[in-house]
């Protein structure tokens, strides 16, 4: 998912005619942090939090953000504060990183991923990562409320949401392309029940095009 893709513009246009910005933006998932940077410049008076799991990723994050007033964070964003285990890429020909907090399947691991830059296959054991909840988090960061959430995450959106507890953010921006129903990922939620489960939470769709989807709270 891109930061400028239509999904992600239309979201952030249909939330800039709510009239006040965004006081407080999370990113989830936020691989090298590229995406946060254009989001604390288009918000500039926006605490941009950037949580990336991914060991590689988060060394390249620091040095990028450096500078930008992005607030980085090493944790996987889930429905627990105990750690977990993360599963990335091969690190191979210094292509780019991926990975979940959910185990690949075997259909995963014998698929070529370089078409976008992906490192093709996966390490044969997961990285320990420390783990969070957001409104655990946000407790201890002084945070009342999100007022964005972005999500990039393999498959594990719904321990994300889980992980919200009473928060509610006004917008939820994620990649709805890597659930259940694509048989990537061991342990996720499939579409139907994301769905159900972001309806249950007061949120009503805004825009999908089934690989990015924004809900908005009324």
């Amino acid at each position: 998912m891109s930061f400028c893709s239509e999904g992600f513009v239309l979201a952030m246009d249909a939330f800039d005619a709510l009239g006040a910005p965004p006081k407080v933006i999370v990113e989830v998932g936020a691989f090298d942090g590229d995406e946060a940077i254009s989001l604390k410049q288009r918000y500039p008076g926006a605490r941009v939090i950037a949580f990336e799991a991914c060991p590689l990723n988060y060394d390249r994050m620091i040095t990028l953000i450096q500078g930008s007033g992005v607030e980085p964070v090493w944790s996987a964003v889930c429905d627990h504060n105990n750690g977990l285990d993360f599963w990335p890429n091969k690190p191979e020909d210094n292509a780019r990183v991926s990975g979940s907090i959910l185990p690949p399947t075997a259909s995963l691991k014998t698929e070529r991923l370089n078409q976008v830059g992906i490192a093709a296959g996966f390490t044969d054991t997961p990285v320990k990562v420390p783990s969070v909840r957001l409104d655990d988090f946000c407790k201890g960061a002084g945070i009342g409320a999100i007022d964005i959430v972005q999500m990039d995450v393999q498959g594990a959106e719904a321990f994300v949401l889980r992980g919200l507890g009473s928060l509610r953010p006004r917008v939820l921006f994620l990649e709805v392309n890597e659930t259940a129903d694509f048989g990537h990922y061991s342990g996720g939620a499939p579409m139907k029940e994301l769905r159900q489960l972001l309806t249950d939470m007061g949120y009503e769709l805004r825009w999908d095009n089934n690989a990015d989807a924004f809900y908005f709270l009324p």
